[in-house]
């Protein structure tokens, strides 16, 4: 490729390229996907706001599969976009619907589809949210579930983060929800653009990364180490007015339940609940490991209210005219605070709380593997890689919960706690 740079380039505008599988990892996935949702009787809506783009995928459907597809774009009549509605919602032979987001994103009723693919993200997530809504409405009688495909290391993930980011300011304003610090950047402040703002983040090489990945698996580790309580001990919920980063008496208490929890095998029960319920996506999940895909989360456990985010609000609420409170951080300062990068910006500082013990957000590799070791171990998996599996199903509230586990053990024994009790 890097040889031949020149000619792909002035060849760019080739029809004959539109047909290429292999310049588009995308289409790969889809593929599987679809030959997956074929087999199962589903049908299909893709989005993309570019229409170029949807013309290209509808050159890949003809020249390479056998699926009916339908298309409907902005240059179609309006008479035209409803009568081939009702030609794909008739017909149970037509399996995809390529769509563009804007011209069919409001205002179509298209219920005989179950599954959605957002092929390229919008800069404005009410585009793709309405997109999904054209067959998550009044009248279907199946479950729908939505994919959005991202490209790594491209400028496809800043667009998707500022999605998330929207998504949160929208959910603060409208509902007043406390929602997890992701990123350091602020719209608008020049002086704040973190990881998701300005031309440098946007046209930045990322090589290997994956910024999301690294930005949504920071701030649940930042969160672990603050101390989220566990779902369930002593009918705990997130409405009750208690504090529930749990401090004193209680915070022991629901440690020596952890505790026996994990002897007692319960946490057994835990986890073939939760193997059981990975059952049902290891067929999608099997499907994007195979087609390479290296990052998957579920939208809605990303955005929405945190609880250490609520206490941290409320705290800060408290004792806002309280000068020994005032150079405090909230998360170690390279979570949100700092919007500086360097080595130094993976260097955890637990403060008081913790002794000045320090963590590392990105330990050497063999660390990394030791301590999952450990955790498989912890919670009574004999494979590593049967324990890799459950976690990969895993929601990231589950993610969250099981890091804080796992850091509430290791931080007792660290600081001199009864390790035979916590093993």
């Amino acid at each position: 490729m890097p040889d031949r740079w020149k000619d792909l380039y002035h060849q760019r505008d080739n029809i004959m390229n539109f047909a290429k599988q292999e310049y588009c990892g995308k289409w790969k996935v889809l593929k599987r996907l679809l030959q997956f949702w074929h087999s199962n009787g589903d049908k299909v809506l893709v989005f993309s706001h570019s229409v170029r783009l949807l013309q290209m995928l509808r050159i890949l459907f003809t020249s390479t599969t056998t699926y009916n597809v339908s298309y409907l774009d902005g240059s179609m009549k309006y008479e035209e976009r409803q009568q081939t509605v009702n030609d794909f919602n008739a017909d149970p032979q037509q399996f995809v619907f390529l769509i563009s987001t804007r011209a069919g994103g409001v205002g179509l009723n298209i219920t005989s589809a179950n599954k959605v693919v957002v092929f390229d993200p919008n800069w404005n997530p009410a585009f793709d949210l309405q997109a999904q809504d054209r067959a998550y409405r009044i009248g279907q009688q199946r479950d729908v579930e939505v994919f959005r495909l991202i490209s790594a290391g491209t400028i496809e993930e800043i667009v998707y983060a500022r999605q998330i980011y929207k998504q949160q300011q929208a959910n603060i304003g409208y509902n007043a929800s406390n929602e997890r610090r992701y990123f350091r950047g602020v719209q608008d402040q020049k002086e704040k653009k973190g990881e998701i703002f300005g031309l440098a983040n946007l046209f930045a090489y990322q090589g290997d990364n994956v910024v999301l990945r690294d930005i949504v698996n920071k701030t649940n580790v930042a969160e672990s180490k603050v101390g989220i309580s566990v779902i369930g001990i002593d009918g705990y919920s997130q409405d009750d007015d208690e504090d529930p980063l749990l401090s004193g008496d209680r915070e022991d208490a629901v440690m020596s339940q952890i505790t026996d929890m994990i002897k007692s095998g319960s946490v057994d029960d835990l986890t073939k609940n939760l193997k059981s319920a990975q059952k049902k996506t290891d067929a999608v999940q099997a499907i994007l490991a195979g087609a390479g895909v290296q990052y998957t989360h579920e939208n809605a456990e990303v955005i929405g209210t945190s609880r250490v985010e609520a206490h941290l609000s409320r705290r800060a609420a408290e004792n806002e005219n309280d000068i020994d409170f005032i150079d405090k951080h909230v998360f170690a300062p390279s979570q949100s605070q700092k919007d500086g990068g360097g080595p130094e910006d993976h260097d955890l500082d637990s403060g008081d709380e913790m002794q000045g013990i320090k963590y590392k957000y990105r330990p050497p590799e063999d660390v990394q593997m030791r301590q999952f070791c450990t955790m498989a171990k912890m919670f009574d998996f004999d494979d590593v890689t049967e324990f890799a599996l459950v976690v990969e199903g895993w929601t990231q509230e589950q993610r969250r919960n099981c890091l804080d586990k796992f850091y509430r053990l290791r931080r007792r024994q660290v600081l001199g706690g009864d390790e035979k009790g916590e093993q």
